[in-house]
């Protein structure tokens, strides 16, 4: 995973394998526990439990500004201000 931000990451210093291989991990255990939780909540483990969040999650991350055909997206707010055209 060799990109430009990686390359600037590690000239500053930073070990980039580290920090990727720690969001990894700490992404899994997250997994794990959202896992649990719906056991716990449901009572037993399906494999179609949570499928009506998944359009949604959807939803939130085009409605954040990433695009469905891959490449690069923004985390900025996309929202403006309505400019007024009556003078």
């Amino acid at each position: 995973m060799e990109t430009l931000f990686s390359q600037a990451a590690e000239y500053a210093g930073l070990n980039v394998k580290l920090i990727l291989g720690a969001v990894m991990v700490i992404s899994a255990v997250c997994s794990g526990i959202g896992g649990m939780l719906g056991v716990a909540h449901f009572g037993s483990a399906q494999q179609n439990e949570f499928d009506t969040y998944l359009l949604n999650s959807i939803a939130t991350v085009v409605v954040g500004g990433a695009s469905l055909f891959g490449g690069r997206g923004a985390t900025t707010l996309r929202c403006q201000a309505p400019r007024d055209t009556h003078q």
